[in-house]
C-alpha cells in the first residue's frame, strides 16, 4: 500500500489501521500522504503527495467516529500547483497548505481550503521556495527559514503577500537546517555552520528571530564534531528548547 491511516486507542492499547492508500486507487484517492493530519469540526484532514485525478495530489477528509475517507480535492498544475508535501495550517476555519511544485513560476502555490464548501483555491503562485516544515503560525502569518532562498519568508493569510527578510544566511558562511520553532514573541531555528576550518567536524548553532527584524541573533554553537547538520524543529518545554540530529560524534572529529 501507499500510505496508512492508523488509529490508537489508549484504553486497550491497540492500533487499528483505518485506511489502506490502495496503488489501484491511487488514480482516485490519492497515495503516499505527507505533512501531519489537522483537526477541523472533528474531523482529520490531510493531503496525499501523488494521485488522484491529475496525479498531482488530493486533499482528504476522515471521519475517525465513522471510519469513512472522503477524497475533498484535487491538485491541478496549472491551478493549484503539484505535490503538497506540507502540513496543513487551521487558520479562521480554513485549512492552509503550500505545493512544491508547478504554478507560475515552478516553485508551487500557497492554496487555501475551505472545509464548510470544499472549494481548493491557490491564493498565491510561490515567487520564493518555502523552507522546511512545519512552518510557524503566529497572528496569521506563517514564518520558515528557506534553505532555497537563503532568507525568512513571511506569507501573510489573509492578503495572500510574501515579505521576504533577506542577508540573514550565505551558502559559504551559513545555511538554515530546521523549521522555526516559536517561543514566546520569538522564533528559534538552527543553521549549519560553513566557517569552521574543513578539517574540523560539522558544527551548527541555535538562533534566534523577531519577526520585522532584519538581523537575527546567534545563541549557542555546538561544539564541532558533537551534531550533525539534519536538525529537527526544536521543541519548546519548560523554558527549554529540545531537538535531534541525524548523525555526529564524541570526539569532536
Amino acid at each position: 500500500v501507499n500510505g496508512i491511516i492508523f488509529e490508537w486507542n489508549p484504553t486497550t492499547n491497540t492500533v487499528t489501521n483505518q485506511y489502506y492508500f490502495e496503488p489501484l486507487s491511487a488514480t482516485t484517492l490519492g497515495q503516499h500522504p505527507r505533512g501531519s493530519l489537522t483537526l477541523y469540526n472533528n474531523k482529520l484532514y490531510g493531503a496525499t503527495t501523488y494521485g488522484g485525478a491529475n496525479s498531482a495530489g488530493i486533499l482528504f477528509e476522515s471521519d475517525p467516529a465513522g471510519r469513512r475517507f472522503l477524497k475533498k480535492a484535487d491538485f491541478s498544475p496549472a491551478v493549484t500547483g503539484t505535490y503538497p508535501a506540507s502540513h496543513l495550517y487551521l487558520f479562521e476555519e480554513k485549512l492552509y497548505i503550500s505545493t512544491t511544485d508547478g504554478g507560475a513560476f515552478g516553485k508551487g502555490a500557497f492554496t487555501e481550503f475551505d472545509p464548510k464548501t470544499s472549494s481548493l483555491r491557490k491564493l498565491l503562485d510561490h515567487r520564493l521556495k518555502p523552507g522546511a516544515d512545519p512552518m510557524a503560525l503566529k497572528n496569521g502569518n506563517l514564518y520558515s527559514a528557506s534553505e532555497a532562498e537563503m532568507s525568512m519568508l513571511e506569507i501573510n493569510i489573509q492578503t495572500a503577500t510574501v515579505m521576504s527578510y533577506p542577508a540573514f544566511f550565505n551558502h559559504d558562511i551559513n545555511t538554515p537546517v530546521s523549521a522555526l520553532t516559536l517561543m514566546g514573541d520569538t522564533f528559534y531555528g538552527v543553521s549549519y555552520d560553513h566557517t569552521y576550518p574543513q578539517t574540523k567536524a560539522d558544527t551548527s548553532y541555535i538562533y534566534q528571530w523577531v519577526p520585522g527584524q532584519r538581523t537575527l541573533n546567534r545563541i549557542a554553537t555546538f561544539t564541532p564534531g558533537e551534531m550533525g547538520k539534519d536538525v529537527s524543529a526544536l521543541y519548546h518545554l519548560h523554558g527549554r528548547l529540545y531537538g535531534i540530529t541525524d548523525n555526529g560524534s564524541r570526539g569532536g572529529r
